[in-house]
């Protein structure tokens, strides 16, 4: 699939920056919404029900949404390469949006740390961390679904969260 991305002619919503920037926008929502909303009742029923998290029966889900963002980190800041910041900075000419972005993804990942538990655990035990998790997963959503995608110029498309 890289030549294919690589040698990707279209524009708007199809080209490749636009699909990659979407992956990206996707992680975080699906993160936000399905991985810890719903499972935490913080998102369509107030009621927590914790045996939809990712994964419920390995206690791994924790572990899944830090690997997400962690891409979402790489793909922006990524060294020996040119990233998402670098284009940010070359249309702004001010890292100040990186820098409020790298800000809430640490903020995410202290979050995720936070949970002593396993997720499935802490959404009836440690409910005051999960949903801090679930406020920090939102505030870097609107950081890159408002901020960096008017910036960068780019469409946000449809996911599965949004009620579409």
């Amino acid at each position: 699939y890289a030549t294919t991305f690589i040698n990707n002619e279209a524009t708007g919503v199809r080209a490749s920056f636009n699909l990659f920037f979407n992956g990206l926008n996707n992680a975080v929502d699906v993160g936000k919404v399905s991985k810890i909303g719903k499972p935490a009742g913080l998102e369509t029923s107030p009621t927590p029900n914790p045996e939809i998290a990712q994964a419920p029966f390995s206690g791994i889900s924790l572990e899944l949404l830090m690997a997400s963002m962690e891409m979402v980190e790489e793909a922006f800041f990524t060294e020996n390469s040119t990233n998402i910041a670098d284009y940010l900075f070359f249309i702004l000419n001010d890292n100040s949006l990186s820098a409020d972005i790298q800000t809430k993804i640490d903020e995410v990942q202290e979050a995720i740390n936070a949970i002593n538990l396993c997720l499935e655990v802490a959404i009836i035990n440690e409910p005051t961390q999960v949903e801090n998790l679930h406020t920090k997963l939102t505030e870097l959503g609107v950081l890159l679904t408002v901020d960096a995608r008017s910036a960068l110029s780019v469409i946000i498309t449809a996911t599965d969260n949004d009620g579409d």
